[in-house]
């Protein structure tokens, strides 16, 4: 009985560590293009999906204040989910920790900050979501 105790705890706790390296290393955020609206996804961190009609503007930001974490995923490779900072307050991020630029979208009164792997990859989206928006700021 003690020894099979010992085997569950000790395969629950790699089960703990391969996941926490997994939240840690791995992960990717995705940008799919609908008809009517886009899905933003994170790996670890949910989605959200924000109609064309609702946005207000769209904005190429060469570096941003990232704030911090109220709930979501913070690794060396991502940080997406509820953030906060001075600038938006409570607001939704879904960002590569090692890409400075993102696109700001406002729409629907909340905010989102975006990006791609690199910086091409983040222009591209601001480039899609661009002409959406109702004012360009």
């Amino acid at each position: 009985m003690e020894n099979r105790r010992s085997k569950t705890g000790s395969l629950i706790t790699i089960a703990a560590l391969v996941f926490a390296a997994a939240v840690c290393f791995f992960g990717r955020i995705s940008v799919a293009y609908g008809q009517d609206s886009f899905t933003v996804k994170a790996t670890f961190a949910g989605s959200d999906t924000v109609s064309y009609e609702s946005i207000e503007s769209v904005k190429y930001l060469e570096s941003y204040n990232g704030g911090t974490r109220s709930l979501g995923v913070g690794s060396f490779l991502l940080n997406a989910g509820t953030f906060r900072n001075a600038d938006y307050g409570s607001y939704k991020r879904y960002t590569y920790t090692n890409c400075p630029s993102c696109v700001e979208i406002r729409a629907g009164g909340r905010v989102y900050l975006v990006n791609g792997k690199d910086a091409a990859e983040t222009k591209s989206i601001y480039e899609r979501l661009a002409p959406y928006a109702q004012q360009e700021a």
